[in-house]
């Protein structure tokens, strides 16, 4: 941002044959500079934030509850990309769309319980090497053993307890459990 008359910032602009200078020709204050800076500061920072995000694993959190959903992305959206889906169908849908790496599913869901949606995720080829961890309430063993059957990548009981919760999720996605 350069202040000044219009033929100050011309010159400035032809000596460095660059489009980059924004012209102020008429006075300013000192307050839509610093919105000025900010904004652009801005821009960049989002810039930052949205290179630092490729390459990141994602995560789809499923669950009815939207105060768990609120409480997992808030504890894992600091080292992956987290999306939520309130629902076993939302759920398909979305990871058809947006192939996540790690699908966390709760057990307890109207419509598809979580073993119906582990089912329906192993039975499409495009979804069946999606890695899918239980993170529930269920705690029956009749439940558990059903679930098991069908070897998802762990089954975690809630409450959540995050350093187990992000353990199990680092080792599931690097491969050593």
């Amino acid at each position: 941002l350069l202040l000044g008359t219009k033929e100050e910032c011309m010159f400035f602009q032809e000596a460095y044959n660059s489009e980059q200078f924004q012209y102020a020709v008429r006075p300013t204050t000192v307050s839509v500079i610093m919105n000025k800076c900010l904004k652009m500061l801005k821009m960049a920072e989002n810039a930052n934030e949205e290179a630092s995000k490729e390459g990141r694993k994602s995560i789809l959190a499923v669950d009815d509850s939207g105060i768990l959903l609120r409480s997992v992305k808030s504890m894992l959206e600091k080292s992956y990309d987290v999306s939520v889906a309130t629902s076993g169908k939302m759920a398909i849908s979305q990871a058809k769309k947006k192939r996540p790496d790690l699908i966390l599913l709760d057990y307890e869901m109207p419509e598809w319980d979580g073993k119906r949606t582990l089912e329906e995720i192993l039975s499409d080829e495009e979804l069946r090497d999606i890695k899918v961890v239980f993170l529930t309430a269920v705690t029956d063993r009749e439940h558990i053993e059903a679930v098991l059957k069908l070897k998802p990548s762990g089954y975690l009981l809630k409450p959540i307890e995050q350093a187990k919760v992000m353990d199990t999720i680092e080792k599931v996605l690097s491969g050593t459990i």
